[in-house]
């Protein structure tokens, strides 16, 4: 087998890419001997550009041969357990970008010490794995890139000492530590993050895994101070911090996500950290906090003693399984909305909060997921003005809404309605009359009454996915009069377009996706003279085409796969 795999490669001298990891998974008997000789075959292909060889442990050395590949970016390495030495050759292989050596504990980091070569690096993924050789190589990463250092847990101050020292002359713009769950540890996760202060060029600080420490250390907690040109900060998976640091003050910051902390119940003053906080914060995701309770979305400024909301340039706001969250006295003045599994959010609200929101500029966009609130409960939507698009998926009661929802609804141009589990469709859409796109999925029957779809003297989109037991196109389909796009999707029993598609006479596409039952198209889509594209993919059923579809005047595109 090895050898017809080898034969079967030689002829492809163009190959860019080449995967081989886990080949005992292949060879199951494959010798550390036949492995060396297989790859020093694999350096003939002098193109390649990306090789992973990870989860081979078979691999004991690479053969000098593999320097020849002099056009290689990205060489992965990862999980080759006894992988004892790299070639010196190596250092001659210009174009390498990326190596990956995560798990490689046997590794002779002799080679990677090397400046030359290991200058040339932007991205280096350290696996420490205890190893203090691991952390000696901090010292040659390339200025301005990526270093991602794992296994924090069982790090030694011996260890530390040196790293971070090193680490602290580059000018490192993303950093990544990772802790792994382990309850026998070295030192309290606290007192390695002391230790790893980033430099100030640091723009990227992802923290995930500290998992045995309630607060932070000094440097984080006047972050703004050390890290003053930080853009982006993740935490995830910090089960036992009570607080969070000032956040706030970072002047830069545009994107902030934090995530399983477990013990946060309040977001308050301490969040913001003083007057003009999150001034450039543009994505701000909360995810994963189970015991989160308030988030306290204003602050004071004692300077001019003026209550503030945070942070005025935020564009997109998710709020992510967190079933006890309240927000309070005010929405953010986000523009893009997800709420996920948050359905205090939705509902609950003190008495006065309009006052604070109604004055939000600019177009909403607001995607709502697994709520088990009715939709006639979704207070929020009060003091979200100028909503334009709304996505609802996965929620159980949507029959009806409040009149404040009503008004809500006014501006609505966008539409969205998901795997909701309703036969019908809610008898309030007839009464949002500025909508242009109705995007439905998931409804079994789109049963609907004429009349309340006749409003929709606006809709110019309509969108029809997975709707499982729709025999026939509705009813309701030829009182569109002025939609313009038409798209039908995955509707496995659908096996007749009804007579009145032909009323769409504004129609300008037309798409019938993967509806299987469907065995001839009517000929009045010859009266659809407005059609300019027209795409019938995966509706085998069909063995004839209309003749006069074809000669529509102003079609532009026709795709009809697999061809009739």
């Amino acid at each position: 087998m090895l050898s017809g795999l080898q034969k079967a490669m030689s002829n492809l001298t163009d190959l860019r890419y080449l995967g081989l990891s886990s080949m005992n998974s292949i060879v199951p008997s494959l010798s550390t001997i036949e492995m060396a000789s297989f790859i020093d075959h694999v350096s003939s292909l002098t193109n390649l550009e990306h090789l992973k060889l990870s989860h081979n442990q078979n691999i004991v050395s690479l053969p000098e041969t593999i320097s020849s590949l002099r056009k290689l970016r990205t060489l992965d390495l990862s999980a080759c357990n006894n992988l004892e030495r790299l070639p010196d050759g190596m250092v001659q292989m210009d174009c390498l970008l990326l190596l990956k050596v995560e798990g490689c504990y046997n590794l002779d980091m002799s080679t990677l010490s090397q400046p030359n070569f290991f200058g040339r690096l932007s991205n280096l993924v350290v696996q420490t794995g205890g190893d203090s050789t691991s952390h000696h190589m901090l010292r040659h990463v390339k200025p301005n890139k990526r270093l991602k250092i794992s296994r924090l847990e069982g790090m030694t101050f011996a260890q530390l000492a040196l790293s971070i020292e090193q680490m602290r002359n580059q000018r490192i713009e993303k950093l990544e530590l990772e802790w792994n769950r382990n309850d026998e540890r070295s030192f309290e996760d606290m007192n390695v993050l002391g230790k790893l202060l980033p430099p100030i060029t640091l723009r990227h600080l992802e923290l995930q895994g500290y998992y045995n420490s309630i607060s932070f250390p000094a440097w984080m907690m006047s972050i703004s101070q050390h890290l003053p040109n930080l853009v982006e900060i993740r935490m995830w998976g910090l089960p036992k911090c009570n607080s969070l640091p000032p956040f706030g003050q970072l002047r830069s910051l545009r994107e902030l996500l934090i995530g399983g902390m477990e013990s946060i119940t309040k977001i308050e003053e301490g969040f913001y950290g003083g007057a003009g906080a999150f001034p450039q914060l543009w994505k701000f995701e909360l995810r994963c906090m189970e015991c989160l309770e308030v988030w306290n979305t204003m602050y004071s400024d004692k300077e001019h003693s003026v209550q503030v909301v945070m942070s005025p340039n935020l564009q997109r706001l998710t709020l992510y399984d967190c079933p006890k969250l309240k927000l309070k006295p005010c929405p953010p003045s986000a523009k893009q909305w997800e709420i996920v599994n948050c359905d205090n959010v939705l509902a609950l609200w003190d008495e006065g909060t309009q006052t604070c929101a109604s004055s939000y500029p600019g177009l909403r966009d607001v995607t709502v997921r697994n709520s088990n609130v009715p939709l006639h409960q979704w207070r929020l939507l009060h003091y979200l003005p100028a909503l334009t698009s709304l996505r609802i998926e996965s929620c159980s009661n949507l029959t009806c809404i409040s009149q404040e929802i009503r008004r809500g609804f006014s501006t609505l141009q966008s539409l969205h309605l998901v795997d909701n589990g309703q036969p019908e469709l809610p008898q309030w859409l007839g009464e949002v009359t500025t909508l242009r796109e109705l995007d439905i999925r998931g409804y079994p029957e789109l049963q609907a009454p004429l009349k309340i779809m006749k409003q929709l003297t606006s809709l110019r989109a309509l969108l029809l996915f997975s709707c499982k037991d729709m025999i026939s196109t509705p009813e309701w389909l030829g009182e569109l009069t002025s939609l313009e796009e038409l798209l039908i999707s995955d509707c496995p029993k659908l096996s007749n377009l009804q007579m009145n598609i032909q009323y769409l006479s504004s129609l300008h596409s037309l798409s019938l996706n993967d509806c299987r039952k469907i065995q001839s198209l009517p000929e009045c889509l010859g009266n659809l003279t407005s059609l300019r594209r027209l795409e019938i993919i995966d509706c085998r059923a069909i063995k004839s085409f209309p003749e006069n579809i074809r000669k529509l005047p102003k079609i532009e595109h026709l795709n009809i796969f697999p061809p009739i």
